[in-house]
């Protein structure tokens, strides 16, 4: 076993980098993606994307201290494990639940495709126990950073290693019930941010060629998904692609059609309809965004915060047994089924005040990145989290969208058992 009495680097993302990383992405496939685009553009649209994107920045320079530094702890292996065991039986816990929840009360099955399990979801709605399994099970993402920790650090026997990366699995096995890529890819994001806090963000030969394995693997795997899904309904992939709902505004490219339409059910054909359609995917929360905002004339939906605290409002319907949550919540959204951007849902809420909120949001993280530069695991998880948020705000709102909310308030519980037991680090000055 690994001597903890040493001490340990560990590396803390800043959101600030995570958000401009993000947006520069999002311009570089913009320009490069064999896609076209409809949008209609003006000043008045022009000056409130500049506002709210300055506001959300203005909430984030505090932490412009924190440019992916390390910061060097001290490790008690005890409380390492103990907390870990915790962790870990949360995780178990919320998946068993989720599990019982689901098979049992919900009806979905292991032989039914991704449409049906998501019709039979949708009309059997939320339920206490589903709730208290969503907000436990994304412990399984925590999980993850034991994994790395122990694999550089040796604190766990091997029948734990082996058990926590099953149930570290639970989220991927979860979103392929209903063919949900976005939580696929949050999971894959954690991997990485998760690696990085433990092994630094400069990567081996070996590191480099695993990531760009699991990346391409991950294209791959979303362009068969969806012809997978698509051909369920008996529709092609190709016309897909160009009728539904996130193609209405991002639209394929005339010149590569042919080669799709030749080629659609090879490998490469798989693998560059998954750069296609992951592209659209990318790139058309703006555009709805940009279309949410002209017809509303700059108001919002006057959602009130129904959108970004969806949890609460479903909380208390599901105990009050309320069976038309999802009217409630969909009448909040101009084109429900679509990104907007992680500002679209603060302007369905909030309108013309979501600069404001935007503001507050990103002291919010500040706050957070300040508790993980002092060596607060819980807050490493946090601030892990608001990174994938930020890097991703010119697409979807992660803070709502694949479990966002749940994943939040799992790492504040996670917080809690941490101050009640003592932390595991403790930060050298």
């Amino acid at each position: 076993m690994y001597n903890f009495s040493s001490n340990i680097k560990l590396y803390i993302t800043s959101p600030l980098n995570a958000f401009l990383i993000g947006c520069s992405v999002f311009v570089f496939l913009l320009g490069l993606a064999p896609l076209s685009y409809i949008f209609d553009s003006n000043l008045e649209l022009l000056l409130y994307l500049l506002v709210c994107i300055f506001s959300l920045i203005l909430g984030l320079v505090f932490t412009l201290y924190n440019k992916n530094k390390f910061i060097i702890v001290n490790v008690e292996r005890k409380r390492l494990r103990r907390n870990f065991f915790i962790v870990l039986t949360i995780s178990v816990l919320g998946s068993a639940l989720k599990l019982i929840d689901k098979f049992y009360f919900r009806g979905i099955q292991l032989g039914n495709d991704f449409f049906a399990n998501r019709e039979l979801l949708e009309q059997t709605g939320s339920s206490p126990l589903g709730m208290l399994s969503s907000i436990l099970y994304p412990s399984c993402y925590a999980l993850l950073f034991y994994l790395f920790f122990n694999a550089k650090y040796k604190f766990l026997h091997l029948r734990y290693v082996i058990l926590t990366f099953f149930v570290s699995l639970f989220p991927v096995f979860d979103s392929l019930l209903v063919g949900s890529r976005s939580i696929t890819l949050l999971y894959f994001m954690f991997v990485f941010l998760f690696f990085t806090v433990v092994f630094g963000s400069k990567y081996s030969i070996k590191s480099k060629v695993i990531f760009l394995t699991l990346f391409c693997t991950l294209i791959w795997a979303s362009g068969k998904l969806f012809i997978a899904r698509t051909m369920l309904f008996g529709l092609s992939p190709i016309d897909s692609a160009q009728i539904s709902g996130y193609a209405t505004f991002v639209k394929l490219d005339p010149s590569i059609i042919p080669y799709l339409s030749n080629n659609i059910e090879s490998f490469s054909g798989e693998f560059i309809f998954g750069i296609i359609n992951i592209s659209q995917y990318y790139l058309h929360g703006m555009f709805e965004f940009i279309y949410m905002y002209n017809e509303t004339g700059g108001k919002g939906m006057g959602g009130g915060g129904i959108v970004n605290f969806f949890v609460v409002a479903k909380l208390y319907y599901a105990i009050a047994g309320i069976e038309n949550f999802v009217f409630d919540f969909t009448s909040a959204l101009y084109r429900p089924g679509v990104f907007t951007t992680l500002l679209g849902p603060f302007y369905s809420d909030f309108g013309a005040y979501a600069p404001l909120i935007l503001c507050f949001f990103g002291i919010m993280i500040t706050f957070f990145s300040r508790k993980a530069m002092k060596a607060s695991l819980s807050a490493i998880f946090l601030n892990q989290f608001f990174c994938i948020v930020l890097f991703f705000s010119p697409v979807i709102s992660f803070w709502v969208g694949a479990n966002g909310f749940y994943i939040f308030s799992n790492f504040l519980l996670l917080s809690i058992f941490t101050k009640i037991l003592g932390s595991e680090f403790k930060l050298v000055k």
